[in-house]
């Protein structure tokens, strides 16, 4: 990940969405694309698809996995996963101290 789109996501996303750098999200998937420039632009896909409340973006490879919820983080070189909500909160929508 360049670093000035880690920056972007830290800084303008943070307040609004969980952001977890080196983190992929293990769920229930809705959809996979191919060909994603961008972090940021797998998240507005995913703020365009119905049910969607996490997106993980490898950068590696361009794809976005956009899924229903997150039950788990795991560690990949090259990814960064947003939500609506900590990862593993269970849906209750409470704030996790340890996001980016």
């Amino acid at each position: 990940m360049i670093w000035y789109e880690a920056l972007y996501l830290f800084q303008h996303l943070n307040n609004k969405y969980h952001v977890n750098f080196f983190n992929s999200c293990r769920g229930t998937d809705i959809d996979n694309e191919v060909g994603v420039g961008s972090a940021e632009e797998c998240l507005d896909l995913c703020e365009v698809e119905d049910g969607c409340s996490y997106a993980t973006f490898f950068g590696d490879s361009g794809a976005c996995v956009l899924l229903e919820d997150c039950t788990d983080l795991e560690t990949c070189d090259d990814c960064t996963t947003s939500g609506v909500q900590a990862c593993g909160d269970g849906g209750n929508g409470e704030q996790s101290s340890n996001h980016a």
